[in-house]
C-alpha cells in the first residue's frame, strides 16, 4: 500500500440538522393526512349515515423504530368492516355504494403496494422538500 494521506474537515451545523428532523416529521405528518384525504376522494370507506367516514384521522407516533403513522376510523364496528367480519348473527358486509360507489373492505391495502405506495412517496417526498425550507432539491 502506498501511503496516501488526506486532509479532510467536516463541519456539523445543529441548526440545519434539527431544521431537516422537524421537516422530517411535518413530512411524515401530512403524508399521513394526505392518506386521509385520499380515502375519503377515493370513496372507499363503507358510507351509510358517514359517521365512521367522518371519524377518521390520522395519528404520527414515534417508537424505537422511528415514526409511525396511523389512519384511524374510530367507530365500534370500523374494525369488522374493515375486515368484513361476520356479525353476531354471523352475516357479513354488503356495502353499500350510493354515497360512496368504490366501498369496500380492506380500503387501506391500496397503499401497501403499486400505485398507492408510489402515491406516498411521491407526495411524503414533495411534503419534504416544501418544509425543508430549501435543504433539500
Amino acid at each position: 500500500m502506498n501511503g496516501i494521506k488526506a486532509n479532510v474537515k467536516v463541519e456539523i451545523y445543529p441548526g440545519i440538522i434539527d431544521k431537516l428532523d422537524r421537516a422530517k416529521t411535518t413530512a411524515f405528518e401530512k403524508t399521513v393526512d394526505w392518506i386521509l384525504s385520499d380515502i375519503t376522494v377515493r370513496q372507499v370507506v363503507p358510507f351509510d349515515t358517514g359517521t365512521m367516514q367522518s371519524s377518521g384521522w390520522g395519528l404520527v407516533k414515534e417508537d424505537a423504530a422511528g415514526l409511525v403513522g396511523s389512519v384511524i376510523f374510530n367507530t365500534p364496528y370500523a374494525r369488522r368492516w374493515y375486515f368484513n367480519a361476520p356479525n353476531e348473527k354471523g352475516n357479513v358486509a354488503h356495502f353499500q355504494t350510493a354515497h360512496n360507489p368504490n366501498a369496500q373492505d380492506h380500503w387501506m391495502d391500496y397503499y401497501l403496494d403499486g400505485e398507492g405506495l408510489r402515491l406516498i412517496k411521491d407526495n411524503y417526498s414533495r411534503f419534504f422538500k416544501e418544509t425543508a425550507g430549501g435543504l433539500v432539491k
